[in-house]
């Protein structure tokens, strides 16, 4: 699930950003096995000082995050790896109200 421009208000646009190797692009369900093997590798749901999910509950927190995009309150992006393509995080811009 992708939602396109004109479905979000200009604040919560996600425009593909390149640099160093990295690329930061629209967050997406496509996303969801990469950053769930992430997680799972690198036991990162069990860190203290930072709310990451689970793997089996990635897909239904990128599903949220999606849905706070469609209401204008966040731009959620994946982190991709230039080198493998493949997701290794993610980072939202918030709009406070």
């Amino acid at each position: 699930m992708t939602l396109s421009a004109s479905k979000i208000s200009k604040f919560a646009q996600t425009p593909t950003m390149e640099y160093a190797g990295v690329r930061l692009e629209q967050l997406s369900l496509n996303h969801a096995g990469d950053l769930a093997e992430i997680v799972t590798a690198g036991n990162l749901d069990e860190i203290w000082y930072t709310s990451i999910p689970s793997a089996q509950d990635m897909a239904s927190d990128i599903k949220k995050r999606l849905a706070l995009q469609e209401r204008g309150a966040m731009a959620p992006f994946a982190i991709i790896d230039r080198s493998t393509g493949k997701a290794v995080g993610g980072n939202d811009v918030l709009e406070y109200r």
